[in-house]
């Protein structure tokens, strides 16, 4: 098996919609199981195979802020440990729209060093057409992905 197909990805049960596309692009995914992330033990499920922690910013669910704060410290401390580069990922579907403005002083975005990519959705706030979102990445560059079930190449890639 080649390191695409070993590769996991970490979201809370509550982004697990994704995982079709996640798998179409040749991506596993292992369930965090619950709808709000403890950061310590999505830290502990981290292996050399993670490729990704996705964290929710305003759970569709509960409409909760997972603590991005706590779980970019604990790996921070398990990639100094092990040698590993895991990022995170931040799901801020609707927090992001109204986190800055309700609470400024939380830390959730790429003033953590581990934040790689955010996205949100602007059809949660109506008015515009289901599926409508936008993912920003900490660092330029082209992001290319490669679909195995397409056999072609993509620049972006589209989620329901």
């Amino acid at each position: 098996m080649g390191r695409l197909q070993e590769s996991k990805g970490l979201p809370p049960i509550t982004i697990v919609p994704i995982s079709d596309e996640i798998l179409l692009i040749g991506l596993g995914v292992r369930e965090l199981g619950y709808h709000v992330m403890d950061p310590v033990k999505a830290a502990e499920m981290v292996d050399e195979n993670t490729i990704c922690v996705a964290a929710i910013l305003g759970s569709t669910l509960t409409g909760e802020f997972e603590n991005v704060k706590l779980l970019n410290e604990l790996l921070v401390k398990k990639n100094k440990e092990t040698g590993w580069d895991t990022p995170i990922h931040v799901d801020a579907a609707s927090g992001g729209f109204i986190a800055p403005f309700l609470h400024p002083e939380l830390e959730w975005d790429f003033r953590m060093p581990l934040v790689k990519s955010i996205n949100v959705s602007g059809h949660k706030y109506g008015l515009v057409y289901a599926g409508v979102g936008r993912v920003i990445w900490r660092s330029k560059g082209r992001c290319i992905c490669l679909v195995p079930a397409l056999s072609t190449e993509h620049d972006t890639l589209h989620f329901k």
